[in-house]
């Protein structure tokens, strides 16, 4: 089959329309990208996302952190150099060589598919977090996390003047 020099010409003309077409959608993605990114890099909530590891018996032991964003990077004064592709128990450790709770807890939740919104008392840190967890992928999770230490000093400050008032007295 031979293309006459119109039909050619046709074709290279469509070829290059599609290609246009496929820069800008390219374009278009890119900066979708960057927005995401930038809202994600910037959010107020400090975000992680991670892979759980199991032992030979499928319990939760460590994990390993994938992505985080700059404000979980402030929370616990880290760089993203020093987490990401690490091990929890590489960057947090542990001192008895038994996985904390939390890791645990976050294990499960990648395991099961659950989502959970819990507390958590950091004692390395002397803060206390709330955290939101889900996994979006079996053996994977993710958490956005608020420090809340400022609002639990504020309801024992409160608690503490109910019970202590001369007016209550």
């Amino acid at each position: 089959m031979e293309l006459s020099s119109k039909e050619l010409v046709e074709a290279i003309n469509s070829l290059r329309e599609a290609q246009e077409a496929i820069g800008q959608q390219n374009q278009v993605l890119a900066e979708r990208e960057a927005n995401y990114r930038s809202l994600f890099d910037y959010m107020l909530s400090g975000f992680v996302y991670c892979q759980t590891i199991v032992d030979a018996a499928g319990r939760p032991v460590d994990f390993i952190i994938l992505e985080a964003n700059n404000t979980f990077e402030n929370m616990f004064g880290l760089t993203s150099d020093s987490i990401v592709a690490k091990k929890a128990s590489e960057i947090f450790y542990f001192a008895d060589d038994t996985p904390p709770s939390l890791v645990v807890t976050l294990g499960e939740i990648a395991l099961s598919g659950d989502t959970k919104k819990f507390e958590q008392y950091f004692s390395p840190f002397k803060r206390w977090y709330t955290l939101s967890a889900y996994s979006p992928t079996k053996g994977y999770f993710a958490v956005v996390i608020s420090d809340i230490t400022e609002h639990k000093s504020a309801l024992a400050e409160l608690s503490y003047l109910s019970q202590h008032d001369e007016l209550t007295v």
